[in-house]
């Protein structure tokens, strides 16, 4: 029995060392208990049609994924992004203020020059649910600056993601 648990542990470490794609990421956590799946692409689509001068960004793709995770879940997620190929993290930042609405806010992202060409966000959110996090795949042309605008990142009660 000992055997087969480590085995299986083994198996669990082993797969998270080759990385996954930003789809798979999603896919695994839009399938977890307490999770809610929305695909965003024609929503950010309609923006960037309606904004023409305001939008220097393009999106072929636009997921999220928002719920509550239990802790095992919670350290998990931060070895799953990182294990995300060909993904770095160029965006962090951290707030331990209970006023702050969100509490950790990170890009992984490929990037191709000045544009990111994928995007993965995750965003700990500051409410009475521990551990609530909403997790953004987009896939497209967009420069690092836009990011916060198409994800509407306002440090307000009522924030939604576009």
């Amino acid at each position: 029995m000992k055997r087969i648990l480590f085995s299986l542990m083994l198996l669990l470490c082993v797969g998270s060392v080759f990385g996954q794609n930003a789809d798979e990421f999603i896919k695994r956590w839009k399938a977890r208990d307490g999770m809610s799946y929305e695909n965003l692409t024609k929503k950010i689509k309609k923006v960037s049609k309606e904004n023409p001068d305001v939008a220097t960004w393009t999106v072929k793709k636009a997921q999220v994924v928002r719920g509550v995770v239990s802790k095992i879940g919670y350290q998990q997620l931060q070895k799953d992004l990182d294990a995300l190929k060909d993904f770095k993290c160029v965006y962090y930042e951290k707030h331990n203020d209970d006023f702050d609405l969100f509490r950790n806010i990170q890009y992984y992202a490929i990037e191709d020059g000045e544009y990111i060409t994928e995007l993965v966000a995750r965003i700990d959110l500051n409410t009475n649910e521990e551990n609530a996090i909403v997790l953004v795949h987009i896939l497209g042309k967009i420069k690092q600056e836009d990011v916060a605008n198409i994800l509407d990142l306002k440090q307000t009660k009522t924030t939604t993601i576009k």
